[in-house]
């Protein structure tokens, strides 16, 4: 379906997670809403703030933010840092877990607040938990995670932990912030086996039931906080 000039636009921010807004779901249910994608692959919130990164994620959202005409911006990030990148750095540096968590806090705070300043309504979506078992080494994604030490259930409690802090500083700036975390929690506590994609090395959730997901949230979201996220209406 060919999005026609009456399309209300949203801009969505984020790293391969975010891809999920070219779901045909999300046309069938927002079918006047146009999801403009500014999903970087790779990209970290820990990676903002260094100028060689590889991704270079920062400067290509810039650059596609400058463009757009899009009022509200959703914003995607943290998967990585909170199952990797956080857990490298400190065993490299020798630094805890704890002062990594703070440190990417707020560097995407600092993110959002950038969005802000730019004009934008922001809506924040919850780092999606875990998909990797502990001990799991096949696949792109696994084996470049293997040498970190946090496990499973490790891994998912700090995601939870970076969530549930990002979700208070959202609602303290009048941020819109989507918490995805009980939905999508199973009963042993770590992440439901019905969001698992069904390709064992692929870490990313399984893209029909996580647009699912989200439109219901979206949904029930517009509905609560009306103003800008009429659109999802």
């Amino acid at each position: 379906m060919t999005k026609n000039s009456q399309a209300r636009r949203v801009f969505v921010a984020g790293d391969s997670h975010a891809k999920i807004f070219s779901h045909r779901a999300f046309e069938v249910a927002f079918p006047d809403v146009f999801f403009e994608s500014g999903a970087v692959s790779g990209a970290t919130i820990s990676g903002f703030r260094n100028p060689n990164s590889e991704t270079q994620a920062l400067p290509i959202i810039r650059r596609r933010l400058d463009l757009t005409t899009a009022r509200l911006v959703i914003s995607m990030f943290g998967e990585i840092d909170t199952g990797f990148v956080i857990w490298y750095r400190a065993k490299k540096y020798g630094f805890s877990v704890s002062l990594m968590l703070e440190e990417t806090l707020g560097q995407y705070k600092a993110f959002l607040e950038e969005l802000h300043e730019r004009g934008h309504a922001v809506l924040c979506i919850s780092t999606p938990l875990p998909t990797i078992p502990d001990g799991c080494d096949f696949g792109v994604v696994a084996n470049a995670r293997s040498s970190i030490s946090g496990s499973q259930v490790e891994r998912t409690e700090l995601t939870r932990s970076f969530n549930r802090s990002m979700q208070e500083y959202c609602h303290k700036r009048d941020f819109g912030y989507l918490m995805l975390d009980e939905l999508s929690v199973g009963s042993d506590g770590l992440v439901d086996d019905g969001l698992r994609n069904s390709d064992p090395s692929d870490h990313h959730y399984h893209p029909d039931r996580y647009a699912e997901l989200l439109v219901a949230e979206l949904r029930r979201f517009g509905m609560a906080e009306r103003g800008v996220y009429d659109v999802f209406l």
